[in-house]
């Protein structure tokens, strides 16, 4: 997740339209793209005014293999439907650089809400944003391919910096660029190739050692995201990489009340399980994991959005709700020196909201450039018979948070199940004057549409 910026020079796309957006100031930077506040040109009933787009870097956009990496991210968030999952509502392209958009709401990433910038959050606050996250980890983990196949998904980024928090208190996980699905018949995933991707400090010990992992992976992430937020300390911090590894594959792992005496016990026994080396001694369900807290926060009379109410509370610096639980009354005082104003009086990102992936109908074609072609016009394909025509006959094949499937010979006409795909047309003649072309579309059912792809040079 990209974090607030520092004063800078203009982004190059301020000022610009893209595609049915004004870009207005660039607000966010990662390593795959920049997120840029944008005005919506037309905005439809009931939408909102600003967005943010995630625009692809243009050098990165020049490489096929980031391209698909962008690509794996639209088609893993757009079958991604809850409440605490950042949604896309749009598609776009660029200056040859694809984009996706999300909602602008205000609010910031857990890594802006650590000491000195906040104290820790409070009991009430911590046990809901961990049992939000949790559902949200745990609905992630159990997503299911248009036939209802496990797609055992990891997201292996899961970190402060991939955590926003809004305003209200919601709290939203996002950014799945880097998220893998198991192969066909297997119940782990592998990093393989790609190295160690993700932070380090909040690497599983068995991704440090580069073994086989499922979810549970994520699950131990989580919990050194919940160790910090508790304590306000990092739980593993060394300036070399190797003196990391060590520490995540030995250092002694102390519970979060050696740091904070006044934290309920609940907490240190469900942090402290998700912080199992082993991985068979670690909770795979990350809902499970977190019903403990969602327990204790019942038997306080507490529900989720009362819960909310205190999580808005502690980023605005005020005052517990009234009639509720905080550590004060169980004895507990703030960090020493810890500010109490309200962090959130200068607005900073977060890209997610409430609402559901119904947005996506307005999903529109992303016109993709192949290196050494030129850009294709984007399509609408709101479809459920696909049928492809090409200049130059072309092998098709469709890739999907699933996995890739072969279409056959253009021209064809097939049947798809709804969802984000990624179309690969390959000239069948080495001799054709022809390129090899990829068109990103979703699929709705019982519509059809055809498609002519101009495969040039």
């Amino acid at each position: 997740m990209p974090l607030p910026l520092t004063p800078r020079a203009p982004h190059p796309l301020e000022g610009r339209t893209a595609g049915r957006y004004r870009v207005r100031e660039l607000v966010g930077q990662g390593g795959m793209a920049s997120v840029l506040r944008a005005e919506r040109l037309d905005p439809a009933e009931g939408e909102g005014r600003w967005v943010a787009l995630k625009v692809m870097h243009p050098h990165l956009a020049r490489d096929p293999r980031e391209v698909e990496r962008f690509i794996k991210e639209i088609a893993l968030c757009a079958r991604l439907k809850h409440p605490n999952v950042c949604p896309i509502l749009d598609l776009g392209e660029v200056d040859g650089a694809p984009f996706l958009v999300m909602p602008y709401i205000e609010g910031a990433p857990l890594s802006a809400l650590a000491p000195p910038a906040l104290p820790p959050p409070p009991p009430e606050a911590l046990a809901t944003l961990l049992v939000e996250l949790g559902r949200a980890l745990s609905y992630a983990h159990q997503l299911t391919d248009a036939e209802g196949r496990p797609l055992r998904l990891v997201h292996r980024d899961i970190s402060p910096h991939n955590v926003v928090i809004e305003r209200s208190g919601v709290a939203q996980l996002l950014d799945f660029g880097v998220a893998r699905v198991a192969r066909a018949g297997r119940s782990t995933v592998s990093d393989g190739g790609e190295g160690l991707v993700g932070k380090l400090a909040y690497m599983s010990p068995e991704r440090v050692e580069e073994e086989p992992f499922d979810e549970r992976a994520d699950v131990w992430s989580l919990a050194v995201t919940a160790w910090e937020l508790a304590t306000g300390r990092a739980l593993f911090e060394a300036p070399q990489p190797m003196r990391l590894m060590y520490q995540v594959l030995s250092a002694p792992l102390a519970p979060p009340s050696s740091l904070r005496p006044a934290l309920p016990a609940v907490f240190d026994h469900v942090i402290m399980a998700g912080l199992a080396r082993d991985p068979a001694q670690r909770p795979a369900d990350a809902a499970r994991w977190t019903e403990p807290l969602d327990a204790w926060l019942a038997e306080r009379g507490l529900s989720i959005l009362d819960g909310r109410a205190h999580v808005s509370a502690w980023l605005s610096g005020e005052e517990a709700p009234e009639g509720r639980e905080g550590e004060a009354t169980a004895g507990a005082s703030t960090a020493a020196g810890a500010p109490t104003a309200p962090l959130l009086r200068a607005p900073t990102l977060a890209l997610c909201a409430l609402s559901a992936l119904s947005a996506l109908s307005a999903l529109t074609c992303l016109k993709l450039r192949a290196q050494g072609g030129p850009a294709l016009r984007p399509v609408l394909l709101p479809t459920g018979t696909l049928t492809v025509r090409a200049s130059c006959v072309a092998e098709v094949s469709a890739q999907s948070a699933a996995g890739a499937r072969a279409l056959g010979q253009t021209p064809l006409s097939v049947q798809l199940a709804a969802g984000v795909y990624e179309l690969r047309l390959t000239p069948v003649s080495a001799d054709a004057p022809c390129a090899p072309r990829r068109r990103l579309v979703e699929i709705k059912e019982g519509q059809r549409a055809d498609v002519d792809v101009t495969l040039a040079p």
